[in-house]
Formats: structure tokens, sequence, C-alpha cells
């Protein structure tokens, strides 16, 4: 997260100014994990397909409706829980 208190233009001219290159190495290794999780994600039954997207979308409800505080809580409370379930 970047916080400016300026003219928006001037951090978006700044940013554009970088110049940032992502290494070739970083880009295969991405592709890779990408190519897996499709590969995973296609073995899936449709049962857990069906929960894992219900679970996506009560994570972005979380995030969009209810107050930072309260979010973070939540994920808190879902990291804690999955930790001692696991």
């Amino acid at each position: 997260m970047i916080e400016h208190d300026g003219n928006q233009d001037d951090i978006l001219s700044y940013l554009k100014s970088l110049e940032l290159e992502v290494p070739k190495s970083a880009i295969i290794e991405y592709e890779k994990a990408f190519d897996s999780k499709k590969e995973l994600y296609k073995q899936m039954s449709p049962a857990l397909k069906r929960e894992l997207r219900k679970e996506i979308l009560m994570e972005a409800a979380v995030d969009i409706f209810l107050p930072a505080p309260v979010g973070i809580a939540c994920h808190i409370f879902q990291l804690a829980n999955l930790e001692a379930n696991a």
C-alpha cells in the first residue's frame, strides 16, 4: 500500500518512471506454479469446487462489507481455525 497526501498524478508519474524488470526465472516459476494449480483444480470434484467458490465469495464479502478491524479479526480467526485443524 502506498500512502501519499499529494497529487495523484505525481505518484503515478513516479511509479511509471521506475524501470522495474522481472527476472525470467521468476516468470518461469510463476508459470509452473500456475499450471500446477490449474491441473489440481481440474482434478477436484464438483462438490469441492463449489465449496471453494463459496469460501472465496465469503472472503470477498468480508473484505468488502465489514469494517477493517472486524475483517482482520475474521481472517485471524479463520487462520487460527485452519491451524488448529491441521
